[in-house]
């Protein structure tokens, strides 16, 4: 073989050397430019799991207050059932109303609209027991405190 030969053949291995080289950086460009893109998506999905999980704890946090304050409210009213008419346990008897409306005001946050209007309901029927005895119904309480139970066990609220 002459000198042209030999280098006809390396112009032609260099030519072909070449395409595969530019075929293998596409590859390698495509490559990096998925990775880039996946990267991303991965992040902002990652965001996303971040703030729903925030929002999850947040929701928890105020449905156990929410279930703590009615069980506050719910013992309350429910001392208000053993007033027996004793001068001797009016005073604690009107210290326990007023306690229950200060609650109604100050929690009203975690109650929902049910509750409170049924609670004021509560109240208000023990302020005339208050003032005249003979008005007591223990069925009424009972009644009044079912719905309450049944209002707090309610899902949708």
């Amino acid at each position: 073989m002459n000198n042209l030969g030999i280098l006809q053949k390396l112009i032609e291995q260099l030519e072909s050397d070449l395409s595969t080289n530019n075929k293998l950086i596409i590859a390698l460009i495509i490559f990096v430019l998925l990775n880039f893109v996946l990267t991303g998506i991965n992040i902002f999905f990652q965001f996303k799991l971040k703030n729903k999980d925030k929002e999850i704890n947040n929701h928890n946090l105020r449905e156990s207050k929410r279930i703590e304050h009615q069980e506050q409210l719910y013992i309350l009213l429910e001392s208000l059932t053993y007033f027996d008419g004793t001068s001797a346990e009016k005073k604690k008897f009107q210290k326990t109303i007023t306690e229950i409306n200060q609650f109604l005001t100050q929690k009203r946050i975690y109650l929902n609209k049910d509750i409170i209007k049924i609670s004021q309901e509560f109240t208000d029927y023990n302020t005339q027991i208050l003032v005249d005895y003979r008005k007591k119904n223990y069925e009424k309480e009972l009644i009044i405190l079912e719905k309450y139970n049944t209002k707090f066990n309610d899902t949708k609220s």
